[in-house]
């Protein structure tokens, strides 16, 4: 009986003990980061501009001419989008929490966010939460919605809606809330791949990426905003069988409402 004590004793120690070496590896990523982004912002801008005044000046001397403009434009807003994920990613952020029909502002984030993903998509929303209001903060859990669309997405048809990428001939989303252990879960599936188990071990890792671009933040920015609501992530997957990530929050008040991590 003793050394099993002792045992659970050392085991949450080490628990504790790598949870304080992670939080001190994210303050300095966050750091790290935030620097980085604020540095890569000026000369952006200058790109930007450039482009600009080349577009009214050369726009319609010709189709190739167009289309490396057109070219730059794409960089330079994928370039943005990185820098912002990077500089949310590194902010420290208060909630604003209110009680509110999650379903219903769920319903009307996914018909927004629906339109842009590729139409060969099918997106399918069974919302079980039945008007229940949720504390949650709309401005931070959209971003995380959004990440999980989007990786789903990603993972049946790759960037853009380039049919040759198809991961299956019927890809799918399902997106679903349900009642669970005292709160609510917002669950997105794919009929995708799947994820390999070396990437699933690794897939919150800050950084960690198999894409040849992005930065690797999303699955840890999903994480870190479940957890400010006092939540957590389930992600399961086995190859061949798709992937389902589900984000779990409490019912009740928020952990994290006053500022979160």
């Amino acid at each position: 009986h003793l050394n099993t004590e002792l045992a659970d004793k050392v085991k949450r120690l080490k628990e504790a003990q790598d949870e304080i070496v992670r939080k001190g590896r994210m303050e300095q990523l966050g750091q790290l980061t935030a620097t980085v982004a604020h540095e890569l912002r000026n000369p952006l801008g200058a790109v930007r501009t450039s482009a600009f005044l080349m577009e009214r000046k050369l726009k319609g001397k010709g189709m190739e001419v167009d289309a490396q403009i057109e070219r730059i434009n794409k960089g330079v807003i994928r370039c943005d989008n990185i820098i912002t994920q990077l500089l949310d990613f590194s902010r420290s952020k208060h909630l604003d929490c209110q009680s509110s029909d999650l379903d219903s502002w769920l319903a009307k984030t996914l018909d927004e966010e629906a339109r842009k993903l590729p139409e060969i998509v099918a997106i399918t929303c069974e919302l079980g939460l039945d008007g229940a209001h949720v504390p949650f903060d709309p401005a931070r859990l959209q971003p995380a919605v959004v990440n999980l669309l989007s990786n789903a997405s990603e993972a049946l048809v790759g960037q853009g809606d380039d049919t040759a990428n198809l991961t299956r001939p019927d890809p799918a989303i399902l997106v679903t809330t349900s009642m669970r252990d005292g709160g609510v879960v917002i669950a997105v599936r794919d009929n995708g791949p799947g994820i390999p188990p070396d990437v699933l071990a690794r897939i919150r890792e800050p950084l960690f990426t198999t894409k040849s671009f992005g930065t690797g933040l999303g699955v840890p920015a999903i994480e870190q905003i479940a957890v400010q609501h006092g939540g957590t992530l389930d992600i399961q997957s086995r190859p061949g069988e798709g992937a389902c990530f589900e984000i779990w929050l409490p019912m009740g008040a928020v952990a994290e409402s006053k500022k979160a991590a």
